[in-house]
């Protein structure tokens, strides 16, 4: 048998990076034109929203929601509303910095 890769949803990134599974949902960015998505293989439900700024990652929040790493620092995402809120300033000396990619322990 021969498997061959096949696109579910050509979205025409920029530069898309972060790909992480959570809860059997796949989320990833698009850094440049500043885009969350998000792809339910299960049901081929595809959303994207719009960040405030360019968007280098997305991790699981403990409590729910989501972190997003946005250009100024850490903020906030709330899917079910599409919130984003900000919750600390990284660098705030360095505006020409963003961050970039993240990880989160099973702890």
């Amino acid at each position: 048998m021969t498997l061959e890769p096949q696109s579910v949803w050509p979205v025409a990134a920029e530069l898309g990076e972060g790909p992480i599974w959570i809860d059997d949902v796949l989320w990833f960015v698009d850094i440049k034109k500043q885009q969350l998505h998000r792809f339910e293989p299960v049901s081929g439900s595809k959303q994207s929203w719009t960040a405030p700024e360019q968007v280098g990652f997305v991790v699981p929040r403990a409590r729910g929601g989501l972190i997003v790493g946005l250009q100024s620092g850490l903020w906030s995402f709330e899917p079910a509303t599409g919130s984003f809120a900000p919750i600390v300033a990284v660098d705030a000396n360095h505006n020409n910095n963003r961050l970039n990619d993240a990880v989160v322990d099973a702890q």
